[in-house]
Parts: structure tokens; sequence; C-alpha cells
């Protein structure tokens, strides 16, 4: 029989401060179970006493003030061993737990998008999160919503089923349903006692994302956990998050929703609804994170003698380095994104403990053993074995969309690329005078609202501005030489037009190390010409190559800012005079292959560091429609705009060292032989010589008892030949219509 109502306590939002870093019980609740499990208590409400009534409303009340307090002391969770045990939140969970908290104290709706490596807890806690809601506060809605398989719904179910069976009997609220079938509805059983005495009114259901009647079946609901929504059928994915879920959550503190999955592959509705959210952050409607593998501390193989970290693994270690940083207090160790809401975190002190340091994470060998033993025993099986360890165990979420299908890019270009990307280190936009703007985050204060410009004598709170289109991964180095490919879009609000920058090498030692993109789809040619010439300027005016399908910008750019450094198209097979008369860069069927030709060779040789996302999430999608087409492009339905600037300002970097035997542009030469080198290069000092991919890489002698910077080059096919000069004076306006119309304008014989 039920007892008597408690009152219930409905709280305040709350701004959540550190939490403690160790999950142990709460001295003295053991006890007070004890005490109310006596025989003479345990389910007998007559016989607890005024003051006793008055302990366990003030047990429940802070039970529904934080859940941290409640989940340590009352939830109780079976472990992998079948055991039970007291909840104590692995670094994943925390940071689920943590993102939520912090979207309420926002006062903001908790909707969050998760994607995530296998086995890292995150349906428990959100269960548990589940569980709280429903059974702490009134008239709440909640839906589970599971893939078509039963046991896995029945799984979800059962984690809160088992929470409330194990709380005290004196905080398990009043149920009326308690079956898998008909939910958990905690309501009092007795309809006739319900005007007086209903019971919280709560209720949780679970049902199928097939479910025919529709989720959730209108009703309004304040939580919801979408589980492995990446394995629906797309069309049933995308009605469940964009129409039902959409108009049945209400935008309010009061509401969370998280949507979890490991993916299952590129060029789906999840990595789109992925991607669109990340590029949103905390403005999307879905908040992204991601869980990596390394979270789980069970992956762990320590070394044998002589075992050396490999090449992936390393670069992989590079990248979390960037990415990841962990409290450095032993008692705490909690991981943390390195940038949180544009803001770099590192060395900040931990917001979970308030005592440690965020530092960047260094994966242990241990780790690193652990995951090559995984690689290598995948590699043995084949390429589908080893893209299945990426999704499962992703490092990043690069990693975790895995590849499907015939692609450009082979798989070691993508690991290459995984391994360079980087977070940028500043966004931000140029002004009409080619002043960059955007918040320095290293001088901010966020308790204050301070928020100060790159650009001296701007006052502007650039935080919420809807137009910086402009990330910088490095900024203009004197002395170095840059090249900036653009891909200009045919219509506003269309395709995107993107700025790509390269700094490029000066010795064959180094890579080209790719520095900026200027990326937008709300921009037109004019104001895209504008964003070129004082991108390209402040980059040492750099060389730049437009794509000259759509002229207006090129000519603008040319024309109007009269652009001292644009690119000139080359005849490759033309020994006597490689230069053309013709400005900017056409991209034809016969002109693209060399391309992506080029970009396969540099990624995979790994003298092409790229730091875009952008970029690897469009390779993805790279794709040529038959095996010998020389065609290549975009699926339907996506973009190839960062990729193609991207490639056109490497291969028009280098395009001088074009070879017309092997169809591409030799990769990095040894410096200390010219046998062999296309370039023999000379100083005129001290008579030093050398073998050169490029001339324009050297910009003094190599012998460093010299720097000289007077320096000959000769092309070694034959000694005779003087070199070509070319009168820029001459050179015409650019392709002529007729030229572009006709689509086969023959990039060889120009």
């Amino acid at each position: 029989m039920p007892g008597p109502s408690v009152q219930v306590y409905q709280p305040a939002d709350v701004t959540p401060g550190p939490r403690p870093s160790q999950w142990q019980r709460d001295p003295g609740i053991r006890e007070l179970i004890r005490y109310f499990n006596q025989p003479e208590r345990r389910g007998n409400w007559t016989a607890i006493k005024k003051k006793e009534l008055e302990i366990i409303s003030q047990e429940i009340k802070r039970c529904q003030e934080d859940f941290v307090y409640f989940a340590k002391n009352y939830v109780w969770i079976t472990d992998k061993s079948n055991r039970d045990i007291l909840f104590s939140l692995w670094e994943g969970q925390e940071l689920i737990l943590e993102k939520i908290l912090w979207m309420k104290s926002r006062g903001m709706a908790q909707k969050l998008i998760l994607i995530k490596a296998r086995q890292l807890g995150a349906s428990t806690v959100v269960e548990a999160l589940i569980a709280w809601h429903v059974m702490f506060f009134p008239n709440r809605n909640a839906l589970v919503v599971a893939d078509v398989q039963k046991p896995r719904a029945e799984y979800l179910f059962g984690i809160m089923l088992h929470i409330y069976d194990m709380m005290p009997w004196w905080m398990q609220p009043m149920y009326s349903s308690k079956k898998y079938d008909t939910g958990l509805h905690f309501q009092n059983p007795d309809d006739k006692q319900r005007s007086t005495n209903p019971g919280l009114n709560s209720r949780v259901m679970v049902q199928a994302a097939t479910s025919p009647t529709g989720i959730g079946m209108g009703i309004r609901l304040s939580a919801a956990h979408v589980s492995e929504f990446a394995a629906y059928a797309e069309e049933r994915a995308k009605e469940i998050i964009e129409s039902e879920l959409n108009y049945a959550l209400p935008r309010n503190a009061d509401t969370f929703a998280v949507l979890e999955s490991t993916a299952k592959g590129s060029g789906t509705y999840a990595e789109r609804l992925w991607n669109a959210n990340v590029e949103l952050a905390e403005n999307a409607d879905w908040y992204p994170l991601f869980l990596p593998w390394f979270f789980e501390k069970t992956r762990f193989i320590a070394p044998e003698k002589g075992w050396v970290v490999q090449k992936p693994e390393l670069d992989m270690r590079e990248r979390i380095k960037d990415e990841w940083l962990i409290c450095d207090n032993s008692d705490c160790e909690q991981y943390r994104e390195s940038i949180f809401r544009g803001e770099p975190l590192v060395g900040t002190t931990c917001p979970l403990c308030g005592k440690g340091t965020l530092i960047p994470v260094v994966l242990s060998d241990g780790k690193l053993r652990f995951m090559w033993q995984e690689r290598v025993n995948k590699e043995r099986r084949g390429p589908d074995e080893l893209k299945e360890l990426r999704q499962e165990l992703s490092s990043t979420p690069e990693e975790a969309f895995k590849l499907s299908g015939v692609q450009i890019f082979p798989q070691e270009c993508h690991d290459y690329v995984n391994s360079t990307i980087r977070n940028p280190l500043a966004v931000g936009k140029l002004d009409t005078q080619g002043n960059f703007h955007g918040i320095d985050w290293t001088k901010a204060i966020e308790s204050v609202e301070y928020y100060p410009c790159y650009c001296k004598g701007c006052n502007a709170n650039h935080k919420y501005d809807d137009d910086l289109y402009l990330k910088i991964w490095e900024f203009p180095e004197p002395g170095r030489n840059y090249v900036l490919g653009g891909d200009v879009a045919e219509g506003v609000e269309q395709d995107y037009s993107v700025g790509w920058v390269n700094r490029i090498r000066q010795h064959p030692q180094e890579h080209d190390v790719h520095v900026a993109t200027w990326r937008s789809n709300k921009v037109d040619a004019w104001k895209f010409a504008e964003v070129l010439n004082f991108l390209g300027r402040w980059y040492n005016t750099a060389l730049m190559s437009i794509e000259y399908n759509y002229p207006t910008t090129a000519d603008a750019v040319k024309n109007y800012y009269v652009y001292e450094n644009l690119y000139v198209w080359k005849h490759p097979d033309n020994r006597t005079g490689m230069m053309s008369n013709k400005y900017h860069w056409l991209t034809q069927f016969n002109s693209k292959p060399k391309l992506w030709q080029t970009a396969v060779r540099w990624l995979k040789a790994g003298i092409w560091d790229v730091h875009d996302r952008e970029f690897a999430y469009e390779m993805k999608r790279f794709h040529k429609e038959e095996y010998d087409s020389r065609s290549a492009s975009a699926e339907e339905g996506f973009h190839d705009d960062v990729i193609l600037a991207a490639m056109i300002a490497l291969f028009t970097s280098h395009d001088m060292d074009w070879d017309d035997a092997t169809q591409s542009i030799p990769i990095a030469q040894d410096v200390k032989s010219a046998d062999g080198a296309p370039w023999r290069m000379y100083c005129s000092r001290c008579k030093t010589e050398w073998g050169a991919t490029n001339p324009t890489d050297f910009k003094e002698c190599v012998n460093p008892d010299c720097k000289n910077i007077m320096l000959r080059a000769h092309r070694q096919f034959d000694d005779s030949l003087e070199k070509a000069h070319v009168d820029f004076n001459d050179m015409l306006d650019s392709f002529t219509e007729q030229e572009i119309a006709s689509g086969d304008l023959p990039y060889d014989a120009l």
C-alpha cells in the first residue's frame, strides 16, 4: 500500500560549481539506509515518526537538487563482471554530465549529440539521468528510443528498472506500471486515490525506431535518449530527429535529450547532422561531443622490452596532444577538450576539482601498444576490418565516420590527414581595409566578458558575429612564401567560395603546410575578390591561383585590385617556353586529374600538412563515377569546394616541376645530390651545387657557412637550352570566353 505523499521540491536552476573528483558514498548514507530498513520500519509509513519523516524529506530534497549526490549515494549499476556497484562516473560520463549541467546553467534545453567509441558508458549515464528526471520531479515524460533490436531496448529499460529497484524503499515513488511494454509510470496505483494523492505522474516510455505510431505519439517530452541513431534507416532517423523530437521537446531548462551512437559510415544523415552541429558549435540545435577510445582505462597493454611506438600511433599521439587536455591532479585526472566555446583551456584550472591544471594529453606507450595490436591484427584481416576498427575505437570524429565505396583518396591519405588536423589558432574576418578581426583568447577574461580583438583600436565584441569565415592556423611569417588557392561558387547560398593558404616549403626537408581557410556561401563574387586580395597581400603577397571557370572574381582581383602575383598557366611540355600568356587556373577534364593525382602523392608521402577538418570531410566524398573515368567530384548532395581550393594551391605552387614521364609533380629530393633532380642549383660565391625539385624553394645557399642569396638555377634536361624569357607586360587578360565555353581546352598545348 502506498505511503503518504511527500511534498515535491522543485529546485531552481543552479549554476554548477566544482563537483567532487572522488565518487565515494557520503558518510552516514549506509547507516541511514540500514536504520530505515529495520523490520519495524521497512515499508511501514505508520511507524515513521515526524522527525524521521523530516530526515527523509531532506534527503529527497538533496537528491533533487544534485544529480551527482543522488548518483553516488543511491544509484546502483551492474558492471562488466555482473556485480552490483554504486555509480562512479568514468571520464567520458563525467564529460557528458558536465556539458548537460553547463547548458542547464544557461537556461538552455540540454540537447546533446554524442559520437563515441565503443564501451564508454554513455548509455548508462544517460539512463541514470532519465531515472533521476522522472523519479524526483512531477509531470515529466521521458522517452527512450532504440533500434529494431528488442534486446537493446530491453537493456536500456533494465538499467532504469534496476536503479529504481535498488533505491531505498522510502525514496521510491509510487508506480502504476513497471513493465517493458507499458513503461514506467509513477503515479498512485489506486485510481480512486489519485485526486488527493496522485503521485508524481511522471513516466518513461521505450519505443523502437521502427514504431509505426510515431515516436512519443504526440506527447510533450521533457527528456529523451535516442540510442545508436546512426544505425537507423536514413529517412526514419531524419523523421525522428528533425520532426518528431523537434516538436516534442520544449526549449527550456527542464528539457534534456541525448542522441548517441557510434558512427556507421560516411555520407550518411548521421554524419551530415554531426558536421552541421560541429560547425555551429554552442549555437547548434544539438551540442556536439565526441568521446575517443582512450577514455576507457582498461585499453592498455604494458609494452614488452624492445617494442617501439610506430608512426601511425605516433601521429595519433601528436593529434590527441593538440585536441585533449587532462587535469594534473592525481585525484581527478578528468579529460577536457583543448578548446571550449572558442577559448583555449590549456593551463587553466580544472573546473571539476578546482585544484589541478589542465595540461595536454600524452597517450602512454601502454595505450599506444594496445592500439598497435588492434591495428596490426585488423590489417592482416583486410581493409574492411581496419575501417571497422577506426569506427569502433575511433580517436577522432573523422575516423569514426568510416569510408564507404571506392574513393579517389586511398586510406593512407585519410590516415595522414586525420593525423595533421588541428584546431585553428584564431577565427575571425577581414574588414574592408584588410585588417583581421577576431577574439584574442590569450587575453580574454570571460568572467567579466572581456573579449579583446586582434585588431588594435577595435572595441567590438566579436563573440556572436555570424560572418567569421576565416580560420587561421598560422599567422603570416616574414620571409616565408605562401600560395592562395581560390575556388569560386556559382551563386550565393549554394556552393561555397573558398580561399586556401599553404606555406610553401623552402627546402625538401620541410612540408607544405596549410595555414588558413576562408569559406562562405553568403558572399557574392565581388566581395570574394576583395577577401582574396586582402588575404593574399596579408600572406606576403602570396601566389594567387583562382579558379577561372566563373571569371568574375578572378578578373576583379587582376583588373580592379591589380594584384601583382597571380598564377600564370604553364606549358609543361614546352621546354623552350613553359610560361603561357594566361592568368588563373582553369579546371577541365584534362587538368583536374593533375590536381588530385598530385594531392594523393603528396599526402601518401606525408609532405603536405592539412589542418582543416572540412578537408577531411570532403575528401571522403570525392570520387569518380567509374574507375576509368578522368572526372572526379563530390558525391551528390555534398561539397568539394575546400578540397578543390586546397589542391589548386598545392599544384600551382609546384607545377614548374611537372614531369611528363611520370605525369606528376615529383616529391622532395635530397639536396645533397644534383643527380636525377630536375634543377641544378649553383651558388655564385662558394660554388656549391645541389639538386632541386623547385628552384624557388631556395632563398639562400644550402652551405651553412655561406648563406649567399645570389643563386642560379638550370634545368637538367638539356644544359644547352636557355631559360625562356617572359615579358609579363605582354600577358593577355585571361582565357577567352570561347576557350572556356569549349570545355576541352588542351592543358598541354596552350
